[in-house]
């Protein structure tokens, strides 16, 4: 998977990870700001 493929599926609420990364279970989650957090970027 290249990495606008996994933009995109981050985009659709998906999970995503890589093999090869330390650790079992690791992945990716893009986090969404509401109206009360800080940070106003995913």
């Amino acid at each position: 998977m290249n990495f606008g493929r996994a933009l995109a599926h981050l985009r659709e609420g998906q999970r995503i990870t890589r093999d090869g990364w330390n650790g079992r279970g690791m992945w990716l989650a893009l986090q969404v700001p509401d109206e009360h957090f800080k940070m106003s970027r995913p």
